[in-house]
């Protein structure tokens, strides 16, 4: 045989298909066959050519003959016919290359010819540290703005993304209110994007954050970090009602304000008083804060001719907060006139406890309310010129406390009645 010439007279393409991550694969040729293996691909295309090549010897080999000396990367597995006679040799070839579906991407030393694309593992990044794999230790009501860190292969996509917590537990997204006070709602949560940003809203250790993200040819990363959070724990909230009602200069009041102490000084009586207790973990540090929501308020003026009723719905009272520290009272009253011979004030609010860490850019967080209310009614005595407490219908209550993470939300605030309008 006289010294092997190459000549490419055709090029059968073979492309892989691949219907998952196995390795078994199916082969097929420009004309749409199928075949099991590289190797039943090749056989085919050796009848085929010998067919065409009539009258030449045509030997198959899926390894380059020793006389090609090009140097070049040959794709693996090829095909190699050398077809020879008296004269001349000639080694034409079938290349294979796989046509990798989307995930995928050609590796000659893979079985299946095709190996999977993976994206980047995924950092999870807080104030620009990584803490993936690592345990933090915050406070209920800290900012936790995370930021997820990878690379998308080229050629890909991002299908999904999220955040995911584990066990359940309860986290907000922010609590936003307005500059005037005259609205205040929880912000949730927003976990499909790269970041996040979430504040606890109780204690509990063992807490994992979990980013993943899968790209647009399903697959599929992921990263985690875990967080011990600690706030005060055993909230109380224990009430005083005084259940006195009284006519104080021209007011009905839910209190008294009339007495003096053994030396002759104001010691006035609040309506009702909240005291809360907490146990604060060392480290720490933070304030209780209250807020109150007046549910419904009624007030009624009854004059000779008719009676006037006006009805308040919710609103925050007066501002926010109502009040800090571990103590908290309120005494509402409304103003007597005698232009009418009965007034009277129904009202019923909710007083919540809340929790605010020292810690920066911390929210509060709720810990528990306590519902109550009132209801006064006076009667003026034009004989004395006087106004007097129907007792008979004043009275005052409260309801055990609920300890429960109730944030309060309100769409207005009232820092006086409306009645007359």
């Amino acid at each position: 045989m006289k010294s092997l010439r190459i000549v490419f007279l055709s090029t059968i393409s073979l492309s892989l298909i691949l219907g998952s991550t196995r390795a078994k694969a199916d082969w097929v040729d420009e004309y749409g066959k199928k075949f099991p293996t590289a190797a039943d691909a090749c056989a085919f295309n050796l009848k085929k050519m010998q067919q065409i090549f009539k009258g030449a010897k045509v030997t198959l080999t899926m390894t380059p003959p020793s006389s090609l000396t090009l140097g070049l990367p040959w794709p693996t597995p090829t095909c190699f016919f050398i077809l020879s006679n008296s004269r001349t040799a000639v080694v034409m070839e079938v290349g294979i290359s796989p046509s990798c579906p989307a995930g995928f991407k050609p590796d000659k030393n893979a079985l299946s010819g095709c190996v999977p694309i993976v994206g980047s593992t995924p950092q999870i990044l807080w104030n620009r540290k990584e803490i993936t794999n690592t345990t933090q230790q915050v406070a209920t009501g800290e900012e936790i703005a995370l930021n997820a860190s990878y690379t998308v292969p080229a050629g890909h996509k991002v299908q999904n993304q999220s955040w995911s917590l584990a066990p359940t537990v309860s986290v907000v997204g922010g609590y936003s209110i307005a500059g005037d006070y005259s609205t205040g709602r929880v912000v949730p949560a927003q976990f499909d994007e790269q970041t996040t940003v979430f504040y606890f809203v109780d204690s509990g250790k063992s807490r994992s954050v979990t980013f993943s993200y899968a790209l647009d040819d399903g697959q599929q990363a992921s990263a985690q970090a875990i967080f011990d959070v600690f706030g005060p724990t055993s909230p109380t909230i224990l009430t005083a009602n005084s259940h006195v009602i009284t006519v104080n200069d021209q007011l009905l009041e839910f209190g008294d304000f009339t007495i003096s102490d053994t030396s002759g000084n104001p010691a006035g009586k609040p309506g009702i008083a909240f005291n809360a207790s907490a146990a604060e973990p060392p480290g720490y540090q933070g304030a209780f804060w209250w807020v109150q929501l007046l549910e419904s308020e009624t007030t009624t003026l009854r004059s000779p001719s008719r009676p006037l009723v006006c009805q308040d719905g919710e609103a925050l009272d007066t501002r926010y907060p109502y009040d800090t520290g571990p103590t908290a009272t309120d005494s509402p009253n409304m103003s007597l006139a005698s232009t009418y011979i009965e007034e009277s004030k129904k009202m019923s609010a909710r007083m919540f406890l809340m929790w605010r860490s020292a810690r920066p850019g911390a929210i509060p967080v709720p810990l528990g309310f306590v519902r109550w209310g009132w209801y006064g009614d006076a009667k003026y005595d034009s004989v004395h010129a006087a106004w007097a407490v129907v007792k008979s219908e004043s009275n005052a209550w409260n309801n055990e406390p609920r300890i429960i993470n109730i944030y309060p939300e309100w769409k207005a605030i009232r820092k006086a009645s409306t009645c007359p309008p």
